[in-house]
């Protein structure tokens, strides 16, 4: 990799003309010039590509694709990985959402970074709200591991920018199960080959989450479960510690929708590795104490119906 490293920016986008012309903007007044932003227009109606193309013109290390017709955000942004992969060898590809911003300096002290230490391959740092107040909680910056510490643990919460080398990033995509969110999926494919990531306390995105934004919405939220279970599937290929610690995210999360069967279903898959655990034993109780026969019930009726 050279000594200045260089940034591959993926933004999708539909219809937000007025709002992707501050996120361009941000990227043009970094005071570091090694970057190309690649804006996938998801389906948007005529204005707002008007307004890309003209953003295209703006700089060269600007590159704007339409797709034929709107297909999700994880659509968009797979159509910009494959486009960096095939024209470039090296650099670090960065997500920005199209009502989002880097902030001054963002890319510089990123660089600096990684100049020093070429060895890692996956940074994060602090995203912000438009007031300059963390979004992202994290107990402590430095060397974490991404299923221990942010996709199954607490040492970081909420949004985070994140800075991942091509050699990490590789054939790995977004999931096209859903249109949107679940960005997780893509995180965990890279965590395979590169478990590690490195927090840097500097502050990189300014969030400016929209009413009709993919966090307002929510839109998986009627397939909780069948998101629970995508996260189960494919934690198989790690060690089977974190698929147990997944089944008992399951069992809580169901408890909180009120699923008896399947949250007790899931506390029993996990008993032989987390019975130990006070978590086991809260929800355990939770359901002994609020449902006592409805639980044992619903499991025998279920039963009766396999025989």
């Amino acid at each position: 990799m050279s000594s200045s490293p260089k940034f591959l920016v993926v933004m999708p986008s539909y219809n937000r003309g007025k709002l992707i012309v501050r996120s361009v903007n941000s990227l043009i007044e970094q005071d570091y010039a090694n970057w190309h932003l690649y804006i996938v227009d998801d389906g948007s109606d005529k204005p707002t590509k008007d307004v890309l193309e003209h953003l295209q013109t703006l700089s060269g290390k600007i590159t704007v694709y339409h797709l034929p017709n709107n297909q999700g955000a994880n659509a968009a942004r797979n159509q910009a990985l494959d486009m960096i992969m095939a024209e470039n060898d090296s650099g670090f590809v960065t997500l920005l959402d199209d009502d989002d911003y880097m902030v001054p300096r963002a890319f510089s002290n990123m660089a600096e970074k990684i100049q020093k230490n070429p060895q890692v391959q996956w940074w994060i740092g602090n995203a912000i709200d438009t007031r300059g107040e963390k979004i992202s909680k994290l107990k402590r910056y430095g060397e974490l591991n991404y299923l221990d510490d942010y996709f199954l643990g607490r040492t970081v919460k909420r949004d985070v920018a994140h800075f991942i080398s091509l050699g990490a990033v590789s054939s790995n995509r977004f999931t096209r199960l859903y249109k949107n969110a679940e960005e997780w999926v893509w995180f965990l494919a890279i965590a395979q080959k590169t478990p590690n990531f490195f927090a840097l306390d500097k502050n990189i995105q300014i969030k400016e989450y929209q009413e009709t934004g993919l966090m307002a919405t929510n839109p998986n939220r009627k397939a909780k479960l069948d998101v629970l279970a995508l996260r189960e599937e494919l934690l198989k290929p790690f060690p089977a510690k974190y698929v147990a610690k997944q089944q008992l995210v399951a069992a809580r999360e169901a408890a909180k929708l009120n699923r008896p069967i399947y949250s007790f279903e899931k506390l029993m898959a996990c008993y032989s590795k987390l019975w130990l655990k006070p978590d086991w034993y809260a929800i355990f109780l939770f359901w002994l104490l609020r449902a006592p026969f409805s639980v044992f019930g619903a499991l025998h009726k279920k039963a009766n119906l396999v025989d």
